[in-house]
Formats: C-alpha cells, sequence, structure tokens
C-alpha cells in the first residue's frame, strides 16, 4: 500500500526537475526560426522591388493623419472634376506597402480593366516558367497580322514583324512596356486558356476575357500588385522580375505624370471603349523613398486626355499628401 502513495512523491519531484532542465536547454540552444533567414528581408538589398517579409529594419510608416489627409483631398479633386465634367466615374485605391495603411474611393464601381489583364497573363506566364524550365525561352511564331477591334491609347514602339519568331520571355516585354496586344494574344495562346484562369482561381477571382465583357472592382484588381510585391505567388525571383518590367513601361502619362522625375513605378495602365463612354486606369507601386505604396485609379468618362489627367492629378495629390 505504500509503494501506491510513494510513487507519486518521487515522481512529482522529477518531473518538476525535467521540466526546469528543459527551460535551462531552451534559454542557452534557442530553437532555429524559419523566419531567421535573413537575405529574404528587403533590408538585406537582395530584392529591389519586391519585400517577402516585412522588414525589420528602421522604416518610417505613413501616419493615419497622412492617409485621411490624401483621402479627403483626392476626393475633393475627383467632385471638382465631376462638376466640370471631365470625369464621370473614379475609383481609388491606396496603400502603403510598409505599415498596410490603406484607403479606399467608390470600391463599389465596377470597370472594364482592358490592358491592365496583361498583368495576370505575365504572372501566369512567371508562374508556368516555375513548373517547366526553359518556358520562357521558347520561339513562338507570329504568323499572321490581325487588326485589333481595340484602339490603343499608347500603340507598341516596334510592332511585331509578320514571320518572326519570339521567345516568350520577349513577348512578356513587349506585352508591358508596349501594352502589344498582338504579343499578348501570343503569350495568352502559347499558355492555354486554363493556365491563365488557373491564376484567378488561386486569387479567388472570376476568369477573365480579353475581348469580351469582364469588370472587376479596383480593390480586387490591385491584388496583383500586392502579392507580386509580397511575392506570396510567384517565387521572390521571379516577382522581382516581372516588376522590374512593370517599371519599364513606355505609358508616362497617369501615375507618372503626378510623381517627381526619377521615381520608379512599376504599373500598367488600361483602356476601353464602351457604350460611348472611355475607360483609362492605371494601377501600380510607386516606390516612394522610404515608404512604396499601391495606388490603383480607374475612371470612366467622355475624353480620354481629360481621364489620364485625372489620374496624374490625384496621383499628384496623394504623392504630396503623404510626404508632407
Amino acid at each position: 500500500m505504500w509503494k501506491r502513495f510513494l510513487t507519486p512523491l518521487v515522481l512529482l519531484p522529477l518531473a518538476v526537475v525535467i521540466f526546469f532542465a528543459g527551460l535551462i536547454i531552451g534559454y542557452f540552444i534557442p530553437y532555429p526560426s524559419p523566419f531567421s533567414t535573413s537575405a529574404l528581408y528587403a533590408g538585406a538589398n537582395i530584392y529591389s522591388h519586391v519585400n517577402p517579409l516585412l522588414s525589420c529594419g528602421d522604416i518610417t510608416n505613413v501616419s493615419e493623419g497622412k492617409i485621411k489627409t490624401a483621402k479627403e483631398n483626392a476626393n475633393q479633386f475627383i467632385e471638382e472634376q465631376k462638376k466640370k465634367g471631365l470625369v464621370e466615374d473614379v475609383s481609388v485605391y491606396f496603400r502603403d506597402l510598409d505599415n498596410g495603411g490603406w484607403f479606399l474611393l467608390d470600391n463599389d464601381l465596377t470597370f472594364s480593366p482592358g490592358s491592365l489583364l496583361k498583368v495576370p497573363v505575365m504572372m501566369s506566364a512567371y508562374k508556368m516558367e516555375e513548373r517547366k524550365p526553359h518556358f520562357l525561352s521558347e520561339q513562338v511564331l507570329f504568323a499572321t497580322s490581325s487588326k485589333s477591334n481595340l484602339v490603343q491609347l499608347v500603340s507598341p514602339q516596334n510592332p511585331l514583324e509578320v514571320g518572326k519568331s519570339y521567345t516568350v520571355k520577349e513577348l512578356i516585354q513587349r506585352m508591358i512596356r508596349g501594352s502589344d496586344n498582338g504579343a499578348t494574344t501570343l503569350v495568352y495562346q502559347t499558355l492555354g486558356e486554363e493556365t491563365v484562369n488557373a491564376t484567378f482561381d488561386d486569387l479567388g477571382l472570376p476568369h477573365p476575357s480579353l475581348t469580351g465583357d469582364y469588370s472587376i472592382t479596383i480593390k480586387d484588381y490591385s491584388r496583383f500588385f500586392r502579392i507580386l510585391y509580397n511575392a506570396t505567388y510567384l517565387s521572390p525571383e521571379k516577382s522581382e522580375e516581372a516588376l522590374r518590367v512593370l517599371t519599364e513601361s513606355e505609358f508616362n502619362k497617369g501615375l507618372v505624370a503626378g510623381v517627381p522625375e526619377g521615381i520608379e513605378i512599376a504599373h500598367k495602365f488600361g483602356e476601353r471603349e464602351l457604350a460611348r463612354t472611355n475607360q483609362l486606369h492605371d494601377c501600380g507601386i510607386i516606390y516612394a523613398e522610404k515608404h512604396p505604396y499601391i495606388l490603383c485609379i480607374m475612371t470612366r468618362g467622355q475624353d480620354t486626355d481629360s481621364l489620364a489627367e485625372a489620374i496624374a492629378g490625384i496621383s499628384r495629390i496623394v504623392y504630396r499628401d503623404i510626404h508632407d
């Protein structure tokens, strides 16, 4: 009978000793963290356009007050543009990529993205390269030229030549830099509809249509730039390459016209004419000093030039207010 009482008395002190021994060992021999690889941090200067993990370095965050001021001033500017008849509808999405502060104007509106869809097509191609090495090096023949029904605000400086072959990588560069519709068609056909649709499935978005009616909210579209910056869909290397190509866009109106010269912007514009109205959009990442941010602006109105000036005006307001 005594053994039944002595056993717990012996085991209890032993358990206490083992517990504290474990604490001491854990203190002097810490368990390795999966986030300890400094090469993944933006502060390590491995990547110049992406930030796969939140940086632990010195960050100057945009205050809530500045974001509120930018939102109010942007909204006031939009209302003035509407009264003048220069724009009909405008949606704006801003997000500070360091601390996550954001604002949104008229997200209930939907727009036809037009050439903005070239960004997820590019992402699908880079995803294919991860699964099928050397895919970007494959040669694609531009056999015939067909006139597109979509009128382009900015025509490619060097259009594709019939009978010439191009690598998928070169087609992507032409698709983004000059918004070349012919290059887009070749990349889309090479990938296949299912591959492109899979990218939208992965993000929980409805499948696109390059020629038919398709609409999206500004916040939903901004996901593409957020996941490129955070490298949560493509590898950091491929995300970096995609954003670098986006910095080479030939479109210098809109977002670009609203920030000081020399500020790098990874962006894509889109345009569409529907129901006797024009749509012009510009979405991207502005690599402002110390705190890059996403700014997406979608507009609808009668005159494309007026829409471009409105986008530039909003871009100018946002940059000014978050830097004051």
